[in-house]
């Protein structure tokens, strides 16, 4: 997935998930729903709905592959489609784990 957001993520503007909170048995996937949100500009225009489009199916291909995760449905939108309401059933899914792996001292906050 790090490798579909960074090669054709650049036209998304966020991804927000649903799941229960609940502790599932174990076998049981968790059923997740995403929203995938493009810039309202960005989503009228054909060309860049097509790349944001194509990101989108290489996140759905990426999280398919994933033991214990099963996609209930996955809906990409304008930011102007996504209201209040669903943010608050949503959470966005935050990618900072990304931009640090253990070891990689250059991606460490500077010390005070």
């Amino acid at each position: 997935m790090a490798k579909v957001l960074k090669g054709m993520g650049s036209r998304l503007s966020g991804i927000y998930v649903a799941t229960t909170a609940l502790e599932l048995d174990q076998g049981t996937p968790y059923q997740l729903t995403l929203v995938v949100t493009m810039l309202a500009d960005d989503f009228i225009d054909p060309k860049l709905f097509a790349e944001g489009s194509e990101a989108c199916d290489g996140i759905i291909e990426s999280l398919r592959a994933v033991a214990g995760i099963s996609l209930a449905s996955v809906e990409l939108v304008s930011e102007d489609e996504f209201s209040l309401d669903a943010l608050r059933r949503f959470r966005r899914w935050d990618y900072a784990d990304l931009s640090y792996r253990v070891g990689d001292v250059s991606t460490l906050p500077a010390a005070d």
